[in-house]
């Protein structure tokens, strides 16, 4: 197990490590349980890599960067991030919704009706239906990709036409950062930028929750409260699109 391990981290992820340090101990877990086996060999083994916090977010410095060479790409420039077209939409869509991964990867043609995006339980990770009110500029990336698009239900297929992998989506992300000279920034790091600079733009925290399709707390929250927030989404979204493309379209370098 140590020697598996350690093959992980020298393949480049720590992180990816433990978390199959974790899994690993939980299957002989539940082996001990169901009298499959008599012990656990991962028990107390040292973790591969010290765990940090999740707190690493884009500078406006690096989401200038990011969002130009996604464009470069969808425009055939020559200092484009080294992904597809379609990532590069993927991964624009993913700043701007602050959506996870696997939601944007997956995403179907009948799901969208205009600018309105519902995406059924069984593709969120709470199992709740999500409705995400698209602002203009993530309205006109979801037509270009389905434009763009041979496949007749997938917006972003990837290989064979086939869904795309949200790892395939973490892979894109990690060529273009390392391309740009960017160190540490994973794909949730923008997921969380997102939160955060709706958070500096004043959104409610109960509404950031919702863009982000938390799972609600309390009781009135989770069965009485049924409002679809959706209004109040928009605004949210619409905020954080003006004010990343002051960013975009800005030289100056300032923290996010």
């Amino acid at each position: 197990i140590i020697d598996v391990l350690d093959d992980i981290v020298r393949g480049g992820s720590g992180t990816q490590a433990n978390k199959a340090q974790s899994l690993i101990s939980a299957v002989f877990t539940w082996a001990i349980a169901e009298e499959r086996v008599e012990n656990n060999p991962a028990y107390r083994i040292p973790k591969r890599v010290p765990e940090r916090a999740r707190e690493r977010v884009c500078s406006h410095d690096e989401l200038r960067k990011l969002w130009r060479a996604f464009d470069a790409t969808i425009n055939g420039r020559p200092d484009a991030a080294p992904v597809t077209p379609q990532i590069a939409r993927a991964l624009q869509l993913l700043i701007l919704t602050a959506l996870r991964r696997s939601e944007v990867a997956g995403a179907r043609r009948s799901e969208f009706e205009g600018s309105t995006w519902v995406i059924p339980s069984e593709r969120m990770k709470a199992k709740r239906q999500h409705i995400v009110m698209l602002p203009p500029l993530a309205a006109q990336i979801v037509r270009d990709a389905a434009a763009e698009s041979k496949h007749p239900e997938l917006l972003f297929p990837g290989r064979e036409n086939r869904e795309l992998d949200a790892n395939s989506v973490t892979r894109a992300m990690m060529r273009t950062c390392k391309r740009l000279g960017i160190n540490g920034l994973s794909v949730h790091a923008l997921r969380r930028t997102a939160a955060s600079e709706m958070g500096r733009l004043q959104v409610a925290p109960e509404i950031i929750e919702r863009v982000l399709a938390h799972t609600p707390s309390g009781v009135t929250m989770k069965h009485y409260n049924l409002h679809s927030y959706a209004p109040e989404k928009l605004a949210a979204l619409l905020r954080w699109q003006n004010a990343l493309s002051h960013i975009i379209e800005s030289e100056t370098t300032s923290p996010a």
